[in-house]
């Protein structure tokens, strides 16, 4: 379980019976049931836990009153197995192989669940069903188990025992426990309807009042803000354009550096070509052939190298372009802050 399920799991057996006392099967097997249990896994770690349903809950199936009479058989037999003086012993067949012997209760837990609180609430007999299996989820995997069992142990550890013994006749145990389970409600439905009703109403009324100005567009409001701010596309384009690293705008750098390289050209003849004139249809031997390879591109990646990098973490590293733009944009902040 914990390698497949991620779940950790006590190296221990529990089993919970499930029964009424109404009736003459539960009223009949509980006792040997339980005592059988404990006899099958004798040597292994096993708990074993009644959840009983006491006769209030049949209270409207008319057996002249054969229903109370069965849960009052049932308890007195259950009292007297759980008394600390009872011997339990059984044979189930012919060998005495199949005896069933034991000094203990038929259960470890015992509890008994009534149809009425202390309030004199009653409760359906499904609603008792339902308790039952929340309460069996709580014992096991919840993670309200610890604490609950924790509770359980100590109430169990103070009774066992502690039977009260009259001067006269047998003890009385105090083997059997109840519960109990509350619920809060939130009327989330209710509420939602009522706060969209709210809404609506508020709606209406602002629609029939002509009064009311209607908001601009959205999207107007924006770029409206944006062309104040210098923040549009055609606004931003433009003043990246003019902006000033030196006495001159950014492009003018642009341009110089184009026509000292095109007169670089020129004059060391980089676009020298041999197979022209008489020569036009002899093999290519002049500069052009590596005119790309050989000089364009490496002034490419020079000039890259100088302007736009921005291999450090240090953006006062970048070229001197970039540079440019952080410039911009801290004037753009700084513009956008003051209005």
């Amino acid at each position: 379980m914990s390698d497949r399920y991620g779940l950790d799991v006590k190296n221990q057996l529990n089993i919970f019976v499930i029964c009424s006392i109404a009736g003459g099967t539960g009223s009949g097997m509980l006792i040997d049931l339980g005592y059988c249990l404990k006899s099958w896994f004798a040597g292994e770690p096993l708990k074993t836990t009644a959840v009983i349903s006491t006769p209030d809950a049949f209270g409207n199936v008319d057996v002249n009153n054969l229903v109370n009479r069965n849960g009052y058989a049932a308890l007195m037999e259950l009292n007297y197995y759980c008394d600390q003086d009872t011997n339990f012993s059984v044979r189930y067949q012919q060998n005495e192989g199949s005896r069933v012997e034991s000094k203990a209760p038929p259960y470890d837990f015992i509890y008994l669940v009534g149809t009425t609180n202390e309030y004199g609430v009653n409760i359906k007999l499904n609603d008792v069903r339902e308790m039952m299996a929340q309460q069996i989820f709580l014992d096991l995997v919840s993670d309200f188990s610890p604490y609950k069992r924790s509770i359980r142990d100590n109430i169990s550890r103070q009774a066992t025992g502690q039977n009260d013994k009259p001067p006269r006749g047998r003890s009385y145990p105090r083997n059997c426990m109840s519960f109990g389970l509350a619920t809060i409600e939130v009327p989330i439905y209710h509420i939602r309807s009522c706060l969209a009703s709210y809404l609506a109403t508020d709606l209406c009324q602002w629609w029939q009042n002509d009064q009311v100005p209607l908001p601009v567009e959205p999207q107007t409001m924006v770029d409206a803000e944006l062309r104040n701010l210098n923040l549009s596309n055609n606004e931003l384009r433009k003043t990246i354009l003019r902006a000033q690293d030196k006495p001159y705008p950014y492009n003018a750098v642009v341009v110089q550096w184009v026509s000292s390289m095109r007169q670089e050209i020129i004059s060391e003849n980089q676009l020298q070509c041999t197979a022209q004139g008489i020569n036009f249809f002899s093999r290519e031997k002049g500069k052009i052939l590596n005119f790309v390879k050989d000089y364009l591109q490496p002034k490419v990646d020079e000039y890259k190298a100088n302007h736009f990098r921005d291999e450090s973490p240090d953006t006062r590293n970048h070229g001197d372009y970039l540079l440019v733009m952080y410039d911009h944009r801290n004037e753009l902040i700084q513009t956008a802050t003051d209005r």
